[in-house]
C-alpha cells in the first residue's frame, strides 16, 4: 500500500491535473473502488481494497459497471461540477476534491479506507463503503509527533532535532528507517531535511511492501513521476490479483472434475468385476446341455455334481432355451467387459490429463497462458465461467527465456505448447531438465561455447522444480541430460523418454 511520502507526491501531481476540470461521470467497477472521469479521457480512480489501497490516474473508462446507493449520490453531487481544490490533510493520508456540488474525501490508512461525500455545510450524505458515521464530518487529526525512539539512536535523534517544534507530521515507516541506515549518516541527514522541506525527490522505487519516494543504494531508481511509477505498480499488482484469482477457480474445478471421474471409475470397476465372471455363465450354458435328460417341463433349477450351487432355470423354457439364454448372457457380458475397458481407459487418460493441467494452473503466469488451460479443459467437456470464444483461441506465449549465472539462458515450458517449443529450439549438447516422476515444464539450459558449471546445472535444477507439480514442495528430484539423449514419444504431445540421465535433488525457486 502507499506510504505517507508517495501518498503526497500523489496528490502534488493530481491537483493540477484535475483542479479547473470538470466531473463528466463516475463509474464504480467494483465494490470498493470509484472512479471519476474527466475530459481527454482522463479518470481519477479510488481503490479502498485493504492490501491495494492506492488513488490512480489513467486514460481509459472502466468495463466493469456497477450500481449503488453511493454511485447514485456521488453522481447527484459532483457530476457536471467543476474541481474547485484538490488537497489533502498534512500529516495524514487524506485526499479531499472539493466542488460547488459537494466534497469527496478518500481516506486511506491501507486497512480501513474508506470515501466520503459531504455536503457545502460539512452533513454526510454518504460513505463508501457504507457505513454508520457522525453526522458532521472532522477530518482526523495527525498522530501525537512523540516517537518513543531508543536511547543511543543516532539516526532518530536528529530527526527529533529537524523536526522540534513542528505540529505536522511527517511519520516514517519500518521500510524507510531501513533504507535511511544504508547511506553514511550525512547523507541520511539530508533525505530527513529534504523531506522536512517538502522537496519533490524525483528517484523511486517500487518494493514487496509498496511504493516509496526514498531512493535505495541498492536499488536501481526508476526516473518517473510517481504518478506514472505508482498507476504502472499497482496495475501490476491488480493483475496478478486477478490471475491468482482465475487459478483458484480453474484449481476447483478441475479438481472437482477429477473426483467425479474417480468416483465414476470406481463404479466402473465395481461393474466390470462382476461382468468378468462371464465364463461362469458359459459354463452354466455347457452343463445344462450336457444335463439335457435330467431338465423336466416347468422345472426352476438343476443340481449337478461339476458346481455346489444349484443353476437357476426359467421354468418357461425346455433346457436347450435355458442353454441359449445363459450363452446370450455371457456373450453380452463379454461385450460389457469390452465397453467397460475401453471406458475406463478413457476415464483414467482424463484424470491423467486434468492432473496435468492442475501443473500448468499452478505456473500460469499470464492470460494467455490461462485461456490454453480453459481450451484444454473444454475439450474435456468442463466449461470455465466467463470465457469467451475469441479468448479461447489465444495462441499460448512463446517458452520463458531466463538469464542465468555466467551468461547462461535458460528456456521453461509452462505449458504442453511451450514444452515442445523449448525442445524443438534445444541444440543437441544443451542440458535438458525435467521434475522426476511428476508432470511439469521443461527446462533447457543453453550454455553455447562456455563451461557448464555446477552453479548452471543447480540454477536448471530448480527452475525444472519450480515450473512442476512440485513447487510448493521443500524438495524436488529432478533428472537431467544432454538434448540428444532425450526423444519424443510419438502421438503423445510434449511427452519424451530419456537416457544417460543423472538426478538432483532441489528446492523450488
Amino acid at each position: 500500500m502507499l506510504d505517507y511520502f508517495t501518498f503526497r507526491e500523489l496528490v502534488r501531481e493530481i491537483g493540477p491535473q484535475i483542479e479547473g476540470q470538470w466531473v463528466r461521470k463516475i463509474y464504480q467497477p467494483h465494490a470498493l473502488e470509484l472512479v471519476l472521469h474527466f475530459a481527454k479521457d482522463k479518470t481519477l480512480i479510488f481503490a479502498l481494497l485493504p492490501e491495494f489501497a492506492h488513488v490512480r490516474m489513467d486514460t481509459e473508462k472502466p468495463s466493469k459497471r456497477l450500481s449503488s446507493p453511493f454511485l447514485l449520490l456521488a453522481r447527484k453531487y459532483l457530476e457536471g461540477q467543476k474541481v474547485i481544490e484538490c488537497k489533502m490533510v498534512e500529516g495524514q493520508k487524506i485526499l479531499i476534491i472539493s466542488t460547488r456540488g459537494g466534497t469527496l474525501i478518500a481516506e486511506l490508512p491501507g486497512i480501513k479506507n474508506r470515501l466520503v461525500l459531504i455536503d457545502a455545510s460539512s452533513r454526510i450524505l454518504g460513505t463508501l463503503p457504507r457505513e454508520k458515521v457522525e453526522t458532521i464530518y472532522e477530518p482526523p487529526k495527525p498522530p501525537s509527533p512523540h516517537l518513543g525512539f531508543a536511547p543511543g539512536d543516532e539516526l532518530k535523534k536528529a530527526w527529533l532535532k529537524i523536526f522540534a517544534g513542528d505540529e505536522k507530521w511527517w511519520g516514517l515507516n519500518k521500510l524507510h528507517w531501513e533504507i535511511l541506515r544504508e547511506y553514511p549518516q550525512n547523507k541520511a541527514l539530508d533525505l530527513l531535511i529534504g523531506l522536512r522541506n517538502g522537496k519533490n525527490l524525483s528517484a523511486q522505487f517500487v518494493s514487496d511492501e509498496g511504493v516509496s519516494l526514498i531512493p535505495k543504494p541498492s536499488v536501481s531508481s526508476l526516473n518517473l513521476p510517481v504518478l506514472e511509477t505508482v498507476g504502472e505498480f499497482y496495475a501490476k499488482q491488480l493483475a496478478e490479483t486477478a490471475i491468482a484469482s482465475k487459478r483458484t477457480q480453474y484449481l476447483s474445478l478441475i479438481h472437482d472434475a477429477e473426483k467425479k471421474r474417480k468416483k465414476k471409475l470406481e463404479a466402473q470397476q465395481q461393474t466390470l468385476d462382476e461382468a468378468q465372471q462371464s465364463e461362469k455363465l458359459k459354463i452354466s450354458g455347457d452343463l445344462i446341455l450336457a444335463h439335457l435328460s435330467e431338465i423336466k417341463p416347468n422345472q426352476d433349477h438343476l443340481i449337478v455334481q461339476e458346481i455346489e450351487e444349484p443353476m437357476r432355470l426359467d421354468p418357461n423354457l425346455d433346457g436347450s432355451g435355458n442353454a441359449q439364454a445363459y450363452y446370450k448372457r455371457y456373450k453380452r457380458a463379454k461385450q460389457a467387459v469390452m465397453h467397460l475397458s475401453r471406458e475406463m481407459e478413457i476415464a483414467q487418460q482424463e484424470i491423467e490429463a486434468l492432473n496435468e493441467l492442475e501443473t500448468w494452473v499452478m505456473v500460469s503466469e499470464t492470460e494467455s497462458h490461462l485461456a490454453w488451460v480453459a481450451q484444454q479443459l473444454a475439450r474435456l467437456h468442463i466449461a470455465v465461467p466467463e470465457t469467451s470464444k475469441k479468448k479461447l483461441g489465444l495462441p499460448a506465449n512463446k517458452c520463458l527465456s531466463v538469464k542465468g549465472p555466467h551468461g547462461a539462458t535458460y528456456l521453461v515450458g509452462r505449458n504442453q505448447v511451450e514444452n515442445v517449443e523449448a525442445l524443438r529450439l534445444a541444440n543437441k549438447e544443451d542440458l535438458w531438465f525435467h521434475a522426476r516422476g511428476i508432470p511439469g515444464g521443461h527446462v533447457i539450459l543453453r550454455a553455447g561455447e562456455k563451461k557448464i558449471t555446477q552453479e548452471m546445472i543447480l540454477q536448471g535444477a530448480k527452475l525444472a522444480a519450480f515450473y512442476s507439480k512440485g513447487r510448493t514442495w521443500d524438495k524436488v528430484p529432478v533428472d537431467y541430460t544432454k538434448r540428444k539423449e532425450v526423444r519424443p514419444i510419438p502421438g503423445a504431445q510434449a511427452q519424451v523418454t530419456y537416457r544417460d540421465h543423472q538426478t538432483i535433488l532441489v528446492k523450488p525457486s
